[in-house]
């Protein structure tokens, strides 16, 4: 892995386990980095999802405690998936792109706990609804997170022009999401992240 080979030869204090890998960890000044201009993660050990069909938004409310019909198209929301108990399973980020398909992201910890139980409720809805729901899981999608407070200044001049004019990342706000050209690879681009400063995934 190209990632990991960087991580070993910069100054990182040591490797600790992560899901089917190896994630280094104590680089102090990238965290520095991070907090003063901008730093990229590869968080391709999470697992991506699509949920389509005419019954996803019934199906997604009913595994979370969120209301996703009055979530406009291309939000997101951090959500977490309910055990019939009431317990949380774990935490997810949803987004809606159309009240028919949703893109989901779950942690790499709770992989095959999540999928298992993921099919199991698919399994409940589609025998017990006419509005059935698809589930699609994106293992051949890499997922990158551009984070920092100059994170958009340093995308912007990777976004390729589309009709004449390159896309305005001002216009993408915190919590929405586009497709997106860049540096000439397709992409969905979400405003967000996980480090309290600016950033995208």
């Amino acid at each position: 892995m190209g990632v990991n080979r960087v991580h070993k030869t910069a100054s990182t204090d040591r490797f600790v386990r992560l899901s089917s890998g190896k994630c280094g960890v104590g680089h102090v000044d990238s965290h520095k980095h991070v907090r003063s201009s901008v730093g990229l993660f590869d968080v391709g050990h999470m697992v991506q999802h699509f949920f389509r069909g005419a019954g996803a938004t019934s199906f997604l409310e009913w595994l979370t405690p969120s209301s996703l019909e009055a979530l406009p198209a291309h939000s997101s929301t951090l959500s977490v998936l309910l055990l019939p108990t009431g317990g949380i399973l774990d935490d997810t980020v949803i987004t809606k792109h159309n009240p028919d398909e949703y893109y989901v992201v779950t942690n790499a910890g709770r992989r095959e706990e999540d999928l298992s139980w993921f099919a199991a409720k698919l399994k409940e809805w589609n025998d017990s609804h006419s509005d059935k729901v698809e589930h699609e899981i994106l293992e051949d999608w890499g997922l990158v997170a551009l984070q920092g407070p100059k994170a958009a200044d340093y995308l912007q001049g990777f976004v390729d022009s589309n009709g004449g004019s390159n896309y305005d990342l001002k216009k993408l706000t915190f919590g929405k999401s586009a497709y997106l050209s860049i540096a000439g690879v397709q992409a969905h681009v979400a405003r967000g992240g996980y480090t309290g400063e600016d950033g995208f995934e």
